[in-house]
């Protein structure tokens, strides 16, 4: 680990006066765990921190062959990877000079260790959620409501929960909800499905247990 004579040393022979500089010096030493695959960056907004310093949570949604979204509860963000020509490191207990006292006038020499390192970080954008994909699943099977008559009952439909179009939907529970809605879908016994629509020569009528 270097003293503050080798760092005063070393400003000397790249010409830098002491007195231009943070009185404060940061030593950085590499820890024997430390890896680049350990740790992902992701830049945030001051809504998304606010949002993560209240304890809640954001959650990255998408199937092997899409494109990841990340979603809070409201709002749907694509997830775009932006490389850097600076190397980010990772330093736990790394004071900015805004967090150090600015009254010391001596020089003063801080140990660090770095932890992780990276040369990329997750960039976030505000963007519609992929709905589409929720309405073609609703009207695979939509329901034609109960038997009448000598009709035959149709066999059992293939209904989702929420929590199984919010694994599959890439967009926030709000905005499901609210197109779910915009389509007249109707829940089933806590299940979602889109109701079919009958016609004839004289009148067209919907059949539904409970709609949203």
């Amino acid at each position: 680990m270097r003293t503050i004579e080798e760092v005063q040393a070393t400003l000397h022979i790249a010409k830098l006066k002491e007195e231009d500089l943070h009185c404060v010096t940061h030593c950085l030493s590499f820890s024997h765990n430390v890896s680049s695959g350990d740790y992902c960056l992701m830049e945030l907004d001051d809504t998304l921190c606010k949002h993560i310093e209240a304890g809640k949570s954001l959650t990255i949604r998408g199937d092997k062959d899409e494109h990841a979204i990340l979603c809070t509860e409201d709002k749907t963000y694509d997830l775009k990877i932006a490389d850097t020509s600076n190397l980010l490191l990772f330093i736990p207990g790394c004071k900015t000079p805004d967090q150090l006292s600015g009254s010391a006038s001596d020089p003063k020499l801080i140990h660090a260790q770095i932890w992780g390192y990276a040369n990329s970080y997750w960039e976030l954008r505000c963007q519609r959620p992929k709905l589409k994909k929720l309405k073609k699943l609703l009207m695979e099977n939509p329901y034609n409501g109960p038997p009448i008559g000598a009709q035959e009952e149709s066999p059992e439909l293939i209904k989702y929960t929420m929590e199984d179009l919010l694994e599959r939907i890439q967009g926030s529970q709000e905005e499901i909800v609210a197109y779910l809605q915009g389509i007249h879908a109707c829940q089933i016994d806590g299940k979602y499905c889109c109701i079919s629509v009958f016609k004839d020569s004289l009148h067209q009528k919907k059949c539904f247990t409970k709609p949203l």
